[in-house]
């Protein structure tokens, strides 16, 4: 189970960074740290979103090489999900975990916390 998930989250990530001819390694940094955490600045709070968005600017504008940059983070990434072996976790268990299901799982409680009308009509 852990593997499909894992091919079809990469596969995901690898569709934008072909069509843009980017590399997957800027998609992953830009999708895990500024789209996600900027729709979960969203879900609480649009100012929270906003002042997210400026951070994230200059942030992004003191960079000199964004693509170095994003490399060395994904590495860095990487290493970090690596350690997860630790607990018996493998790359792709980790990835899924911290990277699939923690995600999904804190949107969710960010959705029934700030928006529970809207969550109810997703419920099955």
């Amino acid at each position: 189970m852990y593997n499909y998930i894992f091919a079809i989250t990469a596969g995901l990530l690898y569709l934008p960074s072909f069509v843009i001819k980017g590399s997957y390694y800027r998609t992953n940094i830009i999708v895990y740290y500024f789209l996600l955490p900027l729709f979960w600045c969203l879900l609480i709070n649009p100012y929270l979103a906003l002042g997210f968005l400026g951070i994230s600017i200059i942030i992004k504008l003191s960079i000199k090489n964004f693509k170095v940059f994003c490399n060395q983070l994904f590495i860095k990434s990487v290493v970090f999900l690596e350690r997860f072996e630790k607990i018996n976790w493998n790359y792709v268990v980790a990835s899924v975990n911290i990277c699939v299901f923690l995600p999904f799982i804190i949107t969710n409680i960010l959705l029934i916390v700030f928006h529970p009308k809207f969550y109810n009509i997703f419920l099955w």
